[in-house]
């Protein structure tokens, strides 16, 4: 009798349709390259924004003339090395499973490796608050300035933060769309 409903069970177990996986070994490998070619494009970009941005600020402390905004700028270029060298750290330890697990495997880690960056931008943004606050300041309260112009300045600092936390909150949820997918969610 027991027997028998190891049987039945058994029947419906073998009966059931099988699961296919939602995207295809071939779609995830074409996706992980794709994935990677574009963080690599990426991270080349935001190298050359830093160095952009490092000229930029190195210009402004040796031409500026106002204290408060040579100390922003300075401020400024404390925070882009540090976050060069924070992203420097954080990029040598991705996972570096290829070869060792399923491609599914590692291009979910890679996903999650990245969204996990993109949702750290506040600890990214944070360092560059006591430069640009300055260098706001200096804008707001310069000589001979408009009060449209000095409203302009507050507002392209501030527009600036909120960008680029909305610009990676964007890119966290993206990131998790796609991992949903991998996942069957």
């Amino acid at each position: 009798m027991e027997r028998k409903a190891e049987t039945d069970v058994e029947k419906i177990w073998q009966q059931q349709p099988l699961e296919t996986p939602r995207l295809s070994v071939d779609v995830i490998r074409t996706k992980a390259q794709r994935f990677d070619e574009k963080v690599q494009w990426w991270r080349n970009v935001g190298a050359a924004a830093v160095i952009v941005a490092l000229i930029a600020e190195v210009v402004q402390v040796w031409l500026g003339r106002d204290v408060i905004e040579r100390a922003g700028d300075l401020l400024t270029i404390a925070a882009l090395l540090y976050i060069a060298y924070e992203y420097h750290k954080y990029s040598q330890s991705a996972p570096d499973r290829l070869g060792r697990t399923s491609c599914v495997d590692f291009y979910r880690a890679q996903l999650v490796y990245e969204q996990n960056l993109a949702g750290q931008s506040i600890r990214y943004l944070l360092p560059f608050v006591p430069g640009v606050t300055l260098s706001v300041l200096h804008g707001v309260i310069g000589e001979g300035l408009t009060t449209v112009h000095r409203t302009g300045v507050a507002v392209v600092g501030i527009a600036l933060f909120l960008g680029v936390a909305w610009l990676n909150a964007r890119a966290t949820q993206k990131l998790q769309r796609e991992i949903d997918a991998i996942n069957g969610v």
